[in-house]
C-alpha cells in the first residue's frame, strides 16, 4: 500500500511527518550551509573543529529521517522515529550562539576603544 499522506499507522507518512520533513530542509540546505563549507575546509586541512561536529551530527539526524519517512511513505508498518526537529534545532541553537557571541565581541571592542 503505498500511501503518501495518511493516519501514519496503516503505512504511510501523516501530515506532520511530511510537514517536518518539508519544514526541516530549507533549515538544513540554507541555514548549514556555512557549517558545510567550514567543515570541507578543515577537512581539506586535516583539521576537525566545531563545523565538522554539527555537520555530522545535524546530517546524521536528518538523512536518518528522510530514510525513515521513505520508509513509512513506502507503506512500512513499523514505528519509526523522525528526527527532523532535531537538526532543525541544533542548527537554530548553534546559529543563536554564534550571533550572541558576535554581538559580545562587537561590545566588548567598542567598550575597549
Amino acid at each position: 500500500k503505498f500511501g503518501i499522506i495518511g493516519e501514519g499507522g496503516e503505512g504511510g507518512a501523516s501530515l506532520g511527518d511530511l510537514s517536518m520533513g518539508i519544514l526541516a530542509t530549507p533549515v538544513q540546505i540554507f541555514s548549514g550551509r556555512h557549517f558545510y563549507y567550514q567543515a570541507y575546509k578543515g577537512l581539506r586541512r586535516c583539521h576537525i573543529g566545531m563545523a565538522f561536529l554539527v555537520v555530522m551530527s545535524t546530517s546524521a539526524a536528518y538523512v536518518t529521517s528522510a530514510i525513515f519517512l521513505i520508509a513509512k511513505t513506502l507503506g512500512d508498518h513499523q514505528t519509526f522515529p523522525l528526527f527532523f526537529d532535531t537538526s532543525a534545532m541544533l542548527l537554530t541553537f548553534v546559529l543563536l550562539g554564534k550571533f550572541l557571541e558576535s554581538i559580545a565581541k562587537s561590545r566588548t571592542t567598542d567598550a575597549i576603544s
